[in-house]
């Protein structure tokens, strides 16, 4: 995979998190999220799993007026 590759699927993550108000949606955002950057890390050893978390904003749970919008 290129590093394009990696910048779509991050930004496929970031846009689907704000689909939904449901925690559990975020909750399996960040599950997949997780797993993704594990197999692209074992994948290629110069895989940087802080900027993929970043761009797919692992962890973030939009605020109320951010999923309304």
């Amino acid at each position: 995979m290129t590093r394009q590759d990696y910048i779509l699927i991050a930004k496929a993550i970031s846009n689907t998190r704000y689909s939904s108000g449901n925690i559990g949606h975020y909750q399996a955002l960040n599950d997949v999220t997780l797993e993704l950057a594990k197999a692209f890390e074992a994948q290629n050893p110069r895989f940087d799993i802080a900027k993929f978390f970043q761009a797919s904003e692992y962890g973030k749970m939009p605020r109320e007026s951010e999923v309304l919008a």
